[in-house]
C-alpha cells in the first residue's frame, strides 16, 4: 500500500495532506483535554474555597452566638441583681434584709430553689 501512496503522485499528495490534517486534529483535542483539565481545577479550586468559606462562617458564627449568648446573659443578670438591690434600698429595706434576698437570689442560681420559699 506505500508503495502505491508513492508511486500515485495524487494519492501521495491526498496521504499527506490526511496525515497533516490528523497531526492538527490531534493538536485540536491535546489542547482542548489540558483545557478542560485546567477549566476543572480552576472548577475543583472555587468549590473548595466555597466549602471553607461556608465551614468556616458556620464555625464562626456558632461560637460568636455562644459566646455572645453568655456575655449577653451574664451582663442581664448583673443588671437585674443591682436593680433588685436598688429597689430594696428603695423600699427601705435593712442591709441583713438586702443581703438575704441576694443570698437566696445566688442560690437558686447554683442549685434552682423553689419560688415558693421566696
Amino acid at each position: 500500500m506505500n508503495e502505491i501512496i508513492k508511486s500515485e503522485g495524487g494519492i501521495a499528495m491526498a496521504s499527506e495532506v490526511l496525515q497533516a490534517f490528523s497531526k492538527e486534529e490531534i493538536e485540536y483535542f491535546r489542547q482542548l483535554s489540558e483545557y478542560k483539565y485546567e477549566v476543572d481545577k480552576q472548577s475543583k479550586m472555587v468549590e473548595a474555597r466555597r466549602a471553607g468559606f461556608a465551614d468556616g462562617f458556620a464555625e464562626g458564627f456558632a461560637k460568636g452566638f455562644s459566646e455572645g449568648f453568655a456575655e449577653g446573659f451574664a451582663k442581664g443578670k448583673a443588671e437585674a441583681l443591682a436593680k433588685v438591690r436598688q429597689n430594696l434600698e428603695k423600699l427601705g429595706k435593712s442591709a441583713g434584709d438586702i443581703a438575704k434576698v441576694m443570698s437566696l437570689c445566688a442560690m437558686e442560681e447554683r442549685q434552682g430553689v423553689d419560688k415558693d420559699e421566696l
